[in-house]
This record gives structure tokens, sequence and C-alpha cells, in this order.
């Protein structure tokens, strides 16, 4: 899964930034924060693969919620389990292969 710069939510541009541990602001225990001030995610640039991936959905997840003015996005467990379940779904779908194209003989 590719992690992208920015997207957008609501008409809102939102900044995904990517730190490295030497200038991490955040502390030793979070490795992704949704900033809704700044309208940006920063996350860990070490964390990368599926962690960072689910990381990533995460903090998405808790931009959604935060512009939806939902209780929910303070909600860690909530958040979290619906991160992985998407990360989960995106990562594994399948998708049937491009169908020939018949050619019609005259």
């Amino acid at each position: 899964m590719n992690i992208p710069s920015a997207f957008r939510l609501l008409g809102h541009r939102i900044a995904v930034n990517k730190i490295p541990l030497a200038e991490w602001p955040h502390g030793e225990d979070c490795v992704g924060v949704w900033d809704p001030l700044n309208y940006k995610i920063d996350l860990l640039a070490e964390f990368d693969g599926s962690r960072g991936d689910h990381t990533f959905m995460h903090e998405l997840l808790h931009a959604a919620l935060h512009l939806m003015n939902h209780k929910l996005t303070h909600d860690e467990k909530f958040v979290d389990t619906l991160a992985g379940m998407l990360h989960q779904a995106l990562t594994s779908c399948e998708y049937p292969k491009a169908a020939r194209k018949r050619s019609s003989k005259k």
C-alpha cells in the first residue's frame, strides 16, 4: 500500500508527514498522530510495511471521524480495530482478470 503525502476529506487537504525517529516530537509510545488543528497526520518514518500502513489507516480514521464530529474519534480500540479491518480489505483485494476481447470473424 502506498501512503500518500496528502489526500482530501470533506474538502480539507490533509497532509501526511513521515518523520524520522530522531526528529519525532510525539513521544516514544506514539507512532502516528492526527493533528486536527493543522489538518495533518504525522507518521513515524521507521514504521513501514504493514505496520506503517495500519498506522496510516488508524490516523486516517481519526481524521474522518473528527471531521464527522463523531464521538468514536476518541475510542482507540474502535479506531484501531476498524483500521486493521480496512487495511486488510484494501491490501487483500482480488480482482478479476481483464476479459479478453473476442475477435469477431466475418
